[in-house]
């Protein structure tokens, strides 16, 4: 991926449009230089998760703004095409990690200040898309396994084996309700005491 220059603040859009974000005073090098490492940094992690990494940057580009932003004060700062920044904002939206609003020029976006609200809401929409079809499938050869005829050690095994990952995934699946039932901060605040308590490897 070509390397990004350091980006601007300053609204370039013409003469007599204003701008959305709120943040187009010019800032030093330095904190171009951060706001860009940020955003790229971002844009990696979301890859780690098998999402887009310009998708990524557009989320990190939301939360690192001062306030909601169109489109192309978006396409302006990450140098993506307007039709591109769209399409991984209708993602975002469909994850339920963006929000909507209307300036005086058009739609504006925004994202939570929080990360583990986001956080909360991709998991919430991760088990429900991806986790929960599986689910449903395991029940079902476990089901399977239960009804083996036979009393032979491998049938007996296969019954033990496959009933033990299926309890491991309702279990996993009950977990991740309650992850998602009782809420970022709460949440937050467990895992961050776990690990304090818990020694580093």
């Amino acid at each position: 991926m070509q390397s990004l220059p350091a980006m601007n603040a300053i609204d370039l859009r013409p003469a007599g449009q204003a701008p959305v974000s709120g943040f187009h005073a010019k800032p030093d090098s330095r904190a171009a230089e951060v706001r860009q490492r940020f955003v790229d940094n971002w844009g990696r992690l979301s890859a780690t998760f098998g999402m887009p990494r310009d998708l990524g940057r557009v989320h990190a580009q939301l939360f690192i703004e001062e306030g909601p932003v169109d489109v192309a004060s978006i396409s302006q700062s990450l140098h993506l095409a307007p039709d591109m920044v769209r399409a991984h904002l209708g993602g975002l939206l469909d994850w339920g990690v963006v929000r909507t609003g209307h300036g005086a020029f058009g739609e504006t976006y925004a994202t939570a200040r929080d990360p583990w609200d986001f956080f909360i809401e991709i998991v919430r929409q991760r088990h429900r898309r991806e986790f929960t079809p599986i689910l449903a499938l395991v029940r079902e050869t476990a089901s399977l396994a239960r009804e083996l005829g036979g009393t032979n050690a491998a049938d007996a095994g296969t019954r033990a084996r496959v009933e033990a990952f299926s309890k491991f995934v309702e279990d996993l699946s009950r977990l991740i309700e309650v992850f998602v039932r009782v809420g970022s901060r709460p949440m937050a605040m467990v895992l961050k005491t776990v690990a304090k308590m818990t020694p580093r490897l």
